[in-house]
């Protein structure tokens, strides 16, 4: 294999997660190949103002919301397919 097409770590999807999931192994002497299927349309990062999901929070808790990692799973999914 040529050095060329030798990578360390590859990651798939240049949002937050996945920008910071490179950098660090970059960081650390990796050599990584970082993959984006939507440049054009920005990442999810850029697309939701910076907010991050979560499910089953206390905060939705107090509120009497009722969400679960299950229920998000199903709508992420829903929505992406």
């Amino acid at each position: 294999m040529s050095e060329a097409n030798h990578y360390d770590v590859i990651v798939v999807g240049a949002g937050a997660a996945g920008n910071m999931a490179a950098l660090v192994a970059a960081q650390r002497g990796a050599n990584v190949l970082l993959l984006e299927k939507s440049v054009l349309q920005g990442t999810n990062a850029q697309l939701s103002g910076g907010f991050l999901q979560a499910a089953g929070t206390r905060y939705q808790q107090e509120k009497g919301v009722e969400d679960s990692p299950e229920l998000m799973l199903a709508d992420i999914m829903k929505k992406n397919g």
